[in-house]
C-alpha cells in the first residue's frame, strides 16, 4: 500500500459515498483486513460524514431534514474532535500553526478558544463553557454558537464581575473552514518535497483501530 493510498483512505471525501469507500478499502488493502466480514472507515471519513448531516448537507436526506433546526451542538462537538484529533495523531500537536497554515486562523488566542470548546464540550456535561487555570487564577471561558460573520470571535462586550471571556462561533463555517484546511494540509502529504510530514503521516496511520461497520 503507498503512503498516496493511505492518503485517499484516510482522508476519503465524506461526499462520497459507503459504497465507493469500500471499493478502494478492498483495492488498496491487500491484507487480513480485507478478508473480514467489515469494513473498517476512516474515523475523519464518518466524523465529517456525520457531522454534515447534522448542518443538513449531504446525500441522500430525508424530506423531513430541510423541516427541522440544524443540530449545531452535535455538529460542533463532532468538528471540535475531528479538528483536535487530527492534529494531535498527524500534525505533532500543533494547534496554532495547523490554524494558521490551513485555517486562515493566525489569532493564538483564537485558537486556544478553539481547543478551549472541546474541554468544554467534553469535560463540563456537554455545557458550553470552560474553567481554565492559570498560576492559581481561575477564568470561565463561555461559548455562544450561532450563525455569526465570523468563524470563532472574542465578545469584546462580555462584561461579569468574575474573570471570564465569552466567544461567538459559527459551527457551519467552522466545519467548512476546517474542511478547507484538511484539503490543503492533504496536498502538502502528496507533495514529496515534505518528507519529514509524509513520515509522521505514515508512522501514525493504522487501519487495525479504525471503525467498524458491516
Amino acid at each position: 500500500m503507498t503512503i498516496e493510498d493511505k492518503i485517499e483512505l484516510y482522508f476519503f471525501h465524506p461526499a462520497r459515498s459507503k459504497k465507493d469507500y469500500r471499493k478502494i478499502y478492498k483495492r488498496f488493502l491487500r491484507t487480513k483486513y480485507t478478508k473480514e466480514k467489515v469494513v473498517r472507515f476512516s474515523p475523519l471519513y464518518i466524523l465529517l460524514r456525520d457531522t454534515g448531516y447534522c448542518f443538513g448537507i449531504g446525500e441522500k436526506l430525508n424530506s423531513v431534514r430541510n423541516k427541522i433546526e440544524p443540530a449545531n451542538f452535535a455538529g460542533v462537538i463532532l468538528t471540535a474532535i475531528a479538528f483536535n484529533s487530527l492534529v494531535k495523531e498527524i500534525y505533532y500537536g500543533k494547534h496554532y500553526e495547523f490554524a494558521n497554515k490551513y485555517m486562515d486562523i493566525s489569532d493564538q488566542e483564537l485558537v486556544d478558544a478553539l481547543r478551549y470548546l472541546r474541554n468544554g464540550l467534553e469535560h463540563s456535561y456537554y455545557s458550553l463553557f470552560f474553567r481554565l487555570k492559570i498560576s492559581g487564577r481561575e477564568e470561565k471561558i463561555y461559548f455562544d454558537l450561532g450563525n455569526y460573520p465570523d468563524v470563532i470571535k472574542k465578545n469584546t462586550r462580555w462584561r461579569r464581575l468574575y474573570s471570564s471571556r465569552m466567544y461567538f462561533v459559527n459551527p457551519r463555517k467552522l466545519l467548512s473552514t476546517f474542511e478547507k484546511g484538511i484539503e490543503l494540509f492533504k496536498q502538502d502529504l502528496l507533495n514529496p518535497v515534505n518528507v519529514g510530514l509524509r513520515r509522521n503521516f505514515e508512522k501514525r496511520f493504522t487501519v487495525k483501530n479504525w471503525i467498524f461497520f458491516t
